[in-house]
Order: structure tokens, then C-alpha cells, then sequence
């Protein structure tokens, strides 16, 4: 499975030139299909601060099968990891 994370509200502190260099969309694959809803937004929240060193207030998901092709407007890939 696959998540596409849209409309990142990064919390950076009015930092205008740290939010325009973050990314708006990240996709993460290969998430495993057993794992809960509750388990991937976790990892999710995890793996964004990890990334990119700030803190968010929340974003939007849509999750695909792993076949689907779903790069048109993905600013940036990760390998989800828990």
C-alpha cells in the first residue's frame, strides 16, 4: 500500500523561507497492508518530523495500491519505515 500525504500544515514558527523549502506532498510506500490506520498515521507523523526536522499540525491522506501510479505532483518519496 501506498499513502499520499497532501496539504502539510508544517509548524515552523512563522519561518517563511524554511516553509517554502518544505515539501506540500510526500508519498510513502510501501506501507504494510496489516498495519492500522491508527499504526500508519503514527509512522506517518513520525517519519515527517524525522525527514525533515519539523513539527506539522496535521495534513491531509489518501492511500493507493501498491501498482497504482499515483508521482503526478509527489514533491518528494519515502520508504515508510515503523
Amino acid at each position: 500500500m501506498q499513502a499520499l500525504v497532501t496539504n502539510i500544515e508544517w509548524e515552523t514558527d512563522g519561518d517563511q523561507e524554511a516553509f517554502a523549502e518544505l515539501p506540500q506532498s510526500v508519498l510513502f510506500t510501501h506501507i504494510p497492508n496489516n498495519d492500522t490506520d491508527d499504526d500508519i498515521q503514527d509512522s506517518i507523523n513520525d517519519n515527517l518530523s524525522d525527514e525533515f526536522g519539523w513539527l506539522h499540525n496535521g495534513y491531509q491522506t489518501q492511500y493507493f495500491k501498491d501498482d497504482e501510479t499515483i508521482l503526478q505532483n509527489v514533491e518528494f518519496v519515502l520508504l515508510f519505515t515503523v
